[in-house]
């Protein structure tokens, strides 16, 4: 989000501050009200979808990021997710939402994200290295 604040027209004016609030702002309420979402859900569904809902969620926070352009939506999402008993505090909260079951779903998104990670980078690091064509490391055209 700085890199995006540093690139807006409207730097030097100070506008792009008030806009960068405003995007700050949305991405803020945005995870917190898809957390509290998520947490209901979760707590109201009973069976073997509510991993699919997790998966779901971070389809769509990445989609509502690209649509919206808030780069960072996903990232405070997971913040959110993560530490949902810190922002879901307060006993009518507690007995609507539970963020302890949230909490338990939370093991197998982040063993499917370790995977995840593993396989991206299985198939990407060859990929990348059947690319390069080493004659071109020596091109001085692309060394200056």
């Amino acid at each position: 989000m700085l890199f995006s604040f540093a690139l807006q027209e409207n730097f030097a004016q100070g506008v792009s501050l008030v806009t960068s609030g405003v995007d700050i702002l949305a991405v803020l309420v945005a995870a917190m009200l898809s957390t509290a979402v998520l947490a209901f859900l979760l707590a109201r569904l009973r069976g073997h979808i509510r991993f699919f809902l997790l998966f779901a969620f971070l389809v769509l926070m990445y989609s509502l990021a690209k649509q919206l352009h808030l780069s960072s939506l996903v990232l405070v999402f997971g913040l959110a997710v993560n530490n949902a008993d810190l922002f879901l505090r307060g006993p009518r909260l507690q007995r609507w939402l539970h963020p302890d079951q949230l909490a338990s779903e939370l093991g197998q998104l982040k063993s499917l994200t370790a995977e995840s990670a593993f396989l991206v980078r299985t198939f990407f690091l060859p990929a990348f290295g059947f690319s390069i064509d080493l004659t071109n490391l020596l091109n001085s055209h692309l060394l200056w």
